[in-house]
């Protein structure tokens, strides 16, 4: 077993999650296939700017060139207690790719879309993704904050409620 972290209210509670590969999987394949989710989208075409607004995603930032078969975009945050910026993205990759990769995937809540992982980055930067998994990939919400180090309750907590609000919204249109 192991601990992630995660928002409900206005402090933070901590869920018991497992290391299951077949329960990702099968959200996997019982996420939506209708509407957006049907397959890979443009999260900076899809959503309005009073819909990003709304998870405090309100000041654009550039973005690094990706590979083609990431569609992202960038943003900085409204809120003093995050110094660094969120990348909004979907990409082919998804929890069984991740693990392969040895990125050591967690899942930390259940949206309406199926169960929202995290993952450990590479390089143990201060980064943390938020993904769910579809059928042709996953959706995801990245955090980059400068300096080393990887803390799951510090930097994983935003990215996963920011994930879970945004699959929310869209699900309503």
């Amino acid at each position: 077993m192991l601990s992630g972290c995660v928002s409900g209210a206005s402090s933070s509670t901590t869920v018991t999650v497992t290391e299951s590969q077949s329960t990702a999987e099968t959200s996997a394949s019982e996420a939506a296939t209708e509407g957006i989710f049907a397959s890979q989208f443009d999260p900076c075409e899809e959503f309005s700017d009073e819909q990003l607004a709304a998870v405090g995603l309100v000041f654009r930032v550039e973005v690094p060139a990706m590979p083609q078969r990431i569609k992202a975009c960038g943003f900085g945050h409204q809120e003093d207690s995050f110094s660094g910026s969120f990348l909004l993205a979907t990409d082919p990759a998804g929890f069984d790719e991740i693990e392969s990769q040895g990125l050591e995937p967690l899942q930390v809540k259940e949206s309406i879309a199926g169960t929202i992982y995290i993952h450990k980055i590479p390089d143990n930067s201060r980064q943390c993704v938020a993904s769910v998994d579809f059928n042709w990939g996953r959706f995801s919400v990245d955090y980059f904050e400068t300096g080393e180090g990887w803390d799951q309750q510090a930097l994983c907590e935003e990215p996963v409620e920011i994930l879970d609000s945004l699959i929310t919204v869209i699900r309503g249109k």
